[in-house]
């Protein structure tokens, strides 16, 4: 694939990944957003641009607005004071949330002490509801409420914004993550909010993906449910029922790797691409899925950690003697400026015939939990630009000083340990 930097798109709207440190008080002029991608970059200013654009977004929350969000981890004291902002001048802010304390980094000193527990009698101002971060405390499936998605009504007269990522609200983040945002798309607006009551009324369902109300659904960059295809935009929501497909295999398994003669501007030398940043990969079918991908002739290229106490040493067996070109990193769990990204890429034909390139992003690990047992979110974009801002983000993560270094803890291009080929 031929070069085409991020940064001149970032120029085309007007926007910039190093945003301003957030001050006291929103600015006089209203954020008007866009669809656009946010990345941090630990190395950067913009390491903490994905908290830098959630508060943006509250700060410049229309007056009688709604604001609703799906947090696993929440105790950032900027996000905690740009939503008590957004209660003083007349939005309601909902949130169901997971975790508020944990071992992460940062203050552990935001409680909830301004958003008063949903009941019957506010269900339409502010509240919030509590799922808890332990195994089955999940609010639908039986796992834990891990989404880290929001919703507002209107910013800056910008309607139907949502905000979908793989970001705690932590009090710091020393984590390469990002965030997707899309605005003025009713139909992907209402199908959130939809799920959002759900997890808030904690209506059980452990096949929620394949019922009436999580069924995916498509739709164009208009807000209208896409009648064929899969359109601009495409929803998923865990939990799926035990026993039943794998969606994220059927998801990579549309890629035709047999295509040779691709333009410059799809794929990796005439092959279809795919590129992937995963947090958590312990799924061994996924990973055999992608040695069988690069075997067939796509260009596979992967991001992951091999976990020192063996959990996925299932992924790592299957990923050892395989093609797929990858870059790992010993840890346990996370590490200063680990991957906490959860996002796949695919650029060049799938097996429709179509050409595409698309982006998979949200809070979906690639984990049995995640899939099976968790409440999770993942979004499907259809489109050069954010494909091309996903992979110069893999690019930059690769390129990074920890990434050519020889410390412990580094970014590794060789054989993972333990075994032969």
């Amino acid at each position: 694939m031929k070069l085409r930097r991020f940064s001149a798109w970032l120029t085309t709207f007007g926007l910039a990944l190093a945003l301003a440190p957030v001050t006291a008080e929103p600015a006089a002029a209203a954020y008007a957003p866009v669809t656009h991608p946010v990345f941090n970059n630990p190395y950067s200013s913009a390491s903490t641009a994905v908290y830098d654009e959630v508060v943006r977004l509250v700060d410049g929350a229309d007056v009688g607005s709604i604001v609703r969000v799906a947090i696993f981890e929440a105790r950032s004291t900027a996000i905690g004071a740009a939503l008590q902002r957004a209660i003083a001048r007349g939005v309601d802010v909902r949130v169901v949330h997971g975790s508020n304390t944990g071992p992460e980094g940062g203050s552990d000193d935001w409680t909830y002490d301004f958003l008063p527990a949903r009941n019957d009698s506010n269900a339409d101002a502010s509240w919030h509801v509590a799922c808890g971060n332990a195994p089955g405390s999940a609010c639908v499936g039986t796992g834990i409420m891990h989404n880290k998605f929001m919703t507002i009504t209107s910013v800056g007269g910008v309607r139907n914004v949502v905000l979908i990522s793989s970001q705690n609200w932590w009090g710091s983040s020393p984590y390469w993550e990002n965030a997707m945002v899309i605005v003025d798309n009713a139909g992907l607006y209402g199908k959130f909010n939809a799920y959002f009551s759900d997890l808030a009324l904690k209506h059980k369902n452990e096949d929620y993906y394949n019922s009436a109300d999580g069924k995916p659904v498509s739709y164009n960059a208009d807000g209208t449910e896409a009648a064929s295809g899969y359109g601009a935009f495409r929803n998923y929501f865990s939990p799926i029922a035990d026993g039943k497909d794998n969606p994220v295999l059927d998801m990579l398994s549309r890629a035709d790797c047999t295509v040779r003669d691709l333009p410059d501007s799809l794929g990796h030398n005439g092959r279809t691409l795919i590129r992937v940043a995963m947090n958590g990969f312990t799924r061994s079918d996924i990973a055999r899925m992608l040695a069988s991908l690069d075997s067939e002739g796509c260009v596979v290229q992967l991001i992951y950690h091999v976990r020192t106490d063996g959990l996925n040493s299932g992924v790592v067996n299957a990923l050892r003697c395989s093609g797929v070109q990858r870059w790992w990193k010993p840890t346990g769990t996370d590490l200063p400026r680990s991957v906490h990204s959860k996002w796949f890429a695919i650029s060049g034909k799938l097996k429709s015939g179509a050409y595409e390139e698309i982006v998979y992003t949200g809070s979906l690990n690639w984990s049995s939990p995640a899939i099976y047992d968790n409440d999770e979110s993942l979004l499907r974009i259809s489109g050069a630009k954010t494909f091309q801002a996903y992979f110069d983000n893999f690019s930059d993560i690769v390129h990074t000083p920890e990434a050519t270094s020889t410390t412990s803890d580094d970014w590794r291009t060789s054989r993972e340990p333990g075994g032969t080929c």
